[in-house]
């Protein structure tokens, strides 16, 4: 919403159907027993106040300034649905085998216009204080809209990974290209990251999100390139790296029930012993740990 004022005239997403999204996701993944990180944007997973506070030590930066545009025009007309979750972590940590990733403290998009490395610092060093705060200790980071910068940054603040970028392959990349790509039943999963520090991690496949003119490609062709995927990676020792937003959910079209036959099918792989599944911070410490068996 805060990039598309049109998502607060609509009111699709609110507290309530946020809250319902990330159920909808906690209970799939706790069905099939798989773990998954979890991208949080710090300020949002908090309340108003935190915004105020943040606003009132940092509005004046350029960056912020356009970034925050519309949230605070929403919140000065008492607009506040569906833009905070301030039990988000505790959420998240409650089933135990989940990771909280860093998602940026304000998802402001590193490669907006007036953004230094010294305000990727700041939003680095504030998330990971807040995290401090939550018992939290970050070990990826997952870049506002894939926008990779200043990866040097990361180890400072003890973020051993983060997600790659690549347009090709994204929900970010040419919308037509995208879409082609999604047809694809062919795709192949990804080569194993080397070890460096920070890790770079595949930029996987987004689950996609039928919506628009995504509605055009039918599920059965998704769930049949991912399984394409996997057999792929079963077959050479591959990764497959799958992200969505909790959001699309909400605007998609029978979104839970696609989320849930993919993850049927990782599931059936990982009870037979032929697939591995791992969050992001598990992934980067099994690429240390062979990296380092490696060497020996």
């Amino acid at each position: 919403m805060a990039s598309d004022p049109s998502m607060m005239d609509t009111h699709t997403i609110g507290d309530s159907s946020l809250k319902w999204a990330y159920q909808q996701i906690f209970e799939s993944l706790e069905s099939f027993n798989i773990p998954a990180s979890f991208g949080v944007v710090g300020l949002f997973a908090q309340d108003l106040s935190a915004f105020e506070a943040f606003d009132a030590t940092h509005g004046s930066n350029p960056a912020y300034e356009s970034w925050f545009q519309n949230p605070k025009t929403a919140f000065s007309t008492g607009s506040m649905d569906g833009w905070f979750y301030p039990t988000l972590i505790e959420d998240i940590k409650r089933f135990k085998i989940h990771e909280v990733s860093s998602h940026s403290y304000t998802h402001l998009p590193f490669h907006n216009e007036f953004v230094t490395r010294e305000t990727v610092e700041n939003e680095l060093l504030t998330m990971n204080q807040f995290m401090q705060t939550k018992d939290v200790s970050l070990q990826t980071m997952i870049y506002p809209r894939n926008q990779v910068a200043h990866t040097d940054l990361l180890p400072i603040f003890g973020i051993s990974g983060y997600r790659d970028s690549n347009d090709s392959d994204s929900a970010y990349g040419s919308k037509i290209r995208t879409l082609v790509n999604e047809f694809n039943i062919f795709s192949k999963s990804s080569a194993h990251s080397q070890y460096e520090a920070p890790v770079k991690i595949s930029a996987g496949y987004f689950l996609n999100w039928q919506n628009g003119p995504r509605l055009i490609i039918p599920p059965t062709i998704t769930v049949r390139r991912f399984n394409h995927l996997l057999d792929h990676a079963e077959k050479t020792g591959g990764v497959v790296h799958m992200w969505l937003h909790p959001h699309n959910l909400i605007t998609g079209k029978n979104q839970v029930q696609l989320f849930n036959r993919v993850l049927k099918s990782v599931a059936q792989r990982q009870s037979q012993g032929s697939l591995s599944v791992l969050t992001m911070g598990q992934y980067c410490r099994q690429i240390s740990t062979d990296s380092a068996f490696l060497n020996l």
